[in-house]
């Protein structure tokens, strides 16, 4: 029989009940160096082999299980959003142009979310920047400029 974390425990306790999850992996190479372990160690599903550049990218699922996307295409911002990630689900649609906008030569680009909340947030060569959405992502403001704040390296 497994025991409860003492964080777990209290979690629980609470009225929202709002899940504590731990996931530990441990690495043995990236997927594309050593496909046969890990996608088999760790049961990894594919569900889409595109063509798009292999660069700066992240992903972040928010609170209507929404997966979001974002990847770098040289200097131009990409973003593609999944309302029901699966198996039959089309992952080559990306978002581009003048809403997403584009970074300099060395620039990043990040995605996070907390509920229905997704920020995210990119860097030129003096500031960062960053781009939220309040609803999943259905919809985005502008990107905003955060003054002061290189080198953020």
């Amino acid at each position: 029989m497994r025991t409860l974390a003492n964080a777990l425990l209290e979690e629980q306790k609470k009225p929202t009940r709002k899940p504590l999850v731990k996931l530990e992996v441990q690495a043995f190479g990236h997927p594309q160096q050593s496909s046969s372990i890990q996608w088999e160690a760790f049961a990894w599903q594919r569900l889409y082999l595109g063509s798009e550049t292999k660069f700066h990218h992240g992903v972040a699922i928010s609170g209507d299980g929404s997966l979001h996307r974002v990847r770098l295409d040289g200097t131009a911002i990409k973003y593609s959003r999944v309302t029901s990630p699966g198996p039959a689900s089309d992952f080559s649609q990306w978002s581009s142009g003048s809403t997403w906008g584009a970074t300099t030569a060395n620039g990043r680009v990040a995605i996070a979310a907390n509920g229905d909340e997704v920020i995210c947030v990119s860097m030129d060569a003096a500031n960062l920047w960053r781009k939220a959405s309040a609803d999943n992502g259905a919809t985005w403001g502008s990107w905003t400029q955060m003054a002061n704040t290189r080198p953020c390296e």
